[in-house]
């Protein structure tokens, strides 16, 4: 007779990884995984100050044709607020390649906001007010860095498989 045991070592694993204690200094990734472009509202900004929304942002933003712009020093924030007057002080929302953007460069060189990727705002946030709220402390770096080739890329390069 033969006799066979079960054990269920996978839920103990899980349970020994989820409290084991971290040695180190580690910073949690908070950016999440990407949720697809046509669901989330996405809204960078750039190292010449220019702000970049998709059609969800701007249509969320009620697709204002300029926008005032406020900076919060002690939150470390940036307002967009719609303002369609004629004022010297509005900065132009221009379509480009299916978004909206905002060229606030002077905006960024007189507050000091230095930017040195492209940054995406985490959760940009629209208030009852209709104001668009970026938290530059809250941001997820999305510069496309050059990669090293792979040996398969210059095989095809090359035209060989």
């Amino acid at each position: 007779m033969t006799y066979c045991a079960i054990y269920n070592t996978s839920f103990y694993l899980r349970e020994k990884i989820q409290t084991m204690p971290l040695d180190r200094q580690w910073e949690k990734f908070r950016g999440g995984p990407t949720p697809k472009s046509d669901v989330r509202l996405r809204v960078t900004i750039n190292r010449d100050g220019l702000i970049y929304m998709n059609a969800k942002a701007y249509n969320a933003f009620n697709r204002p044709q300029k926008v005032e712009l406020y900076y919060n020093r002690d939150r470390d924030s940036i307002a967009l607020v719609p303002d369609d007057s004629r004022s010297d002080d509005n900065f132009p929302v221009i379509e480009r390649g299916g978004g909206f953007i905002v060229y606030a460069s002077p905006f960024t060189g007189h507050h000091r906001i230095k930017i040195n990727f492209t940054e995406r705002f985490s959760r940009p946030e629209i208030t009852n007010e209709g104001h668009m709220i970026l938290d530059l402390r809250d941001t997820v770096s999305v510069a496309r860095l050059e990669r090293k080739p792979w040996k398969s890329d210059a095989k095809r390069k090359n035209g060989k498989s």
